[in-house]
C-alpha cells in the first residue's frame, strides 16, 4: 500500500467518527446548531447552555470558538 493511500484511509477514519458518529458524543448535530444559533443571537450564559445540554461549559466555548464542530454550518 502506498503512503498516499494510507494517508487517505487515515483521513477518512478521522472524519468518519466526527460529530454524532463518535461513540462518545453527547451532542447531536441539531443540538450544536441550536447552541451556535443562540450564541450568535447574543446568549452569553455558557454555563447555563452547558447544563441544559448536559456538557461542560468548556465544550460550549470550544463550539463558539470553532475548536469543536467547526465543520457544521448554521443556517
Amino acid at each position: 500500500m502506498l503512503v498516499s493511500e494510507l494517508y487517505a484511509n487515515r483521513k477518512w477514519d478521522l472524519t468518519a467518527r466526527r460529530g454524532e458518529r463518535n461513540p462518545n458524543a453527547k451532542l447531536t448535530a441539531e443540538n450544536v446548531k441550536e447552541i451556535k444559533r443562540r450564541i450568535k443571537e447574543g446568549e452569553r450564559d455558557y454555563r447555563g447552555l452547558a447544563e441544559e445540554f448536559g456538557v461542560a461549559s468548556k465544550t460550549i466555548r470550544q463550539i463558539k470558538n470553532g475548536y469543536s464542530w467547526k465543520w457544521l454550518e448554521v443556517d
